[in-house]
């Protein structure tokens, strides 16, 4: 098969296994089952039918509406579907048709399915990222994961670092700095990338927090005290650093250091 040919095959597999996470992303707050009952409307109670469940196609074609009741369909549903299959797409040309493509892709469905439970219901499920940890130990134990000691490391260096800030936030502003859950996933996180990729990722999110919050405050959508929640944030850090992480290093330490 060329690599457009495995492209297309892997971004239909993403779109299939996105319309998946949207059910995990529907029904885990809400502590419902993942696989039964089947999908209905959660307007009328009409269930899904086959022909209305093909991702992104079935939204385009029912103009975003549910067949039978015609309420509004969200539109995170097509957008949880092709950012899966782009995620599949990407990791293949980072990683090729690797080992290494499915542990990173667990990473980042996962990812996935963080950043919208905690942006739409503001928590981060334990089930995703104490389960995450548990899958970073396992897969540094395979040839192409980083080391178990890396990934140690990486779990250590991710829950300290913003269990820290969580602390040191309480003492100073004598309120929540930053969640559990949040702790809970900057060290899934460090389990699967270590702890260098890591810290940029920390970097990465609390840059964009910074500069989102700066114009959401300067805009009037949200006052100074106000909370957002850090998840998200750490979702696109850590991808951009899976990404494109060693390269941002390199090109840092070439400048920075210069020729010895």
């Amino acid at each position: 098969m060329s690599e457009i040919q495995i492209s297309v095959f892997l971004f239909i597999l993403g779109t299939c296994v996105g319309s998946f996470l949207n059910v995990i992303i529907y029904r885990i707050p809400r502590k419902m089952p993942i696989v039964r009952p089947p999908s209905r409307c959660p307007q009328c109670g009409s269930p899904i039918r086959p022909y209305d469940n093909l991702p992104i196609l079935s939204f385009l074609i029912l103009r975003g509406r549910c067949r039978s009741c015609l309420a509004r369909i969200s539109f995170r549903y097509p957008l949880v579907e092709a950012w899966a299959g782009l995620l599949l797409v990407g990791l293949y040309f980072k990683f090729g048709l690797t080992l290494a493509l499915l542990i990173h892709a667990l990473l980042c469905l996962s990812l996935v399915v963080v950043f919208f439970i905690d942006y739409y219901h503001t928590t981060i499920p334990d089930v995703i990222t104490l389960s995450g940890i548990g899958l970073a130990i396992g897969q540094s134990f395979i040839p192409d994961g980083i080391s178990p000691i890396s990934s140690l490391v990486g779990i250590v260096a991710g829950g300290g670092a913003l269990a820290a800030v969580a602390f040191l936030g309480r003492a100073a502003f004598r309120r929540e700095a930053m969640g559990v859950g949040d702790i809970k996933l900057a060290a899934m996180v460090g389990g699967f990338l270590g702890w260098r990729l890591l810290f940029l990722s920390l970097f990465l999110a609390s840059l964009l927090g910074a500069l989102l919050g700066g114009i959401l405050i300067l805009l009037k959508v949200r006052s100074k005290g106000s909370a957002i929640p850090f998840g998200p944030f750490i979702v696109f850090g850590s991808m951009a650093s899976l990404f494109w992480g060693n390269r941002v290093i390199e090109t840092y330490l070439s400048v920075f250091q210069g020729p010895h």
